[in-house]
């Protein structure tokens, strides 16, 4: 997808279960955009504080906290400046 048919889509919303899943799956969208000037949201339901097999070594509020930072970080490299986490819980089911 070039730039005017990347233009021609307006305002992008990506909503994500996880940090990072963004990155990996539409980031170069998503930084294409912003460069081109169009507003980009990212928000993502949890921090992802249980996506580890280690957690004894990651336990969830430190591997959480870990994950939102790299996921700003991650945000600030692509050019996204609107960036939310609604803390949902990781890992569990809502009701």
């Amino acid at each position: 997808m070039d730039a005017q048919h990347i233009s021609e889509l307006g305002t992008i919303l990506s909503i994500w279960a996880h940090p990072d899943d963004e990155t990996c799956l539409s980031g170069g969208l998503m930084a294409a955009a912003a460069a081109n000037g169009q507003r980009v949201v990212c928000v993502t339901a949890t921090a992802g504080e249980r996506g580890t097999s280690s957690p004894e070594l990651w336990p969830p509020e430190r591997l959480g906290a870990v994950r939102r930072l790299e996921a700003g970080a991650a945000m600030a490299v692509l050019g996204v400046a609107e960036h939310h986490v609604m803390g949902l819980p990781d890992g569990a089911a809502l009701t």
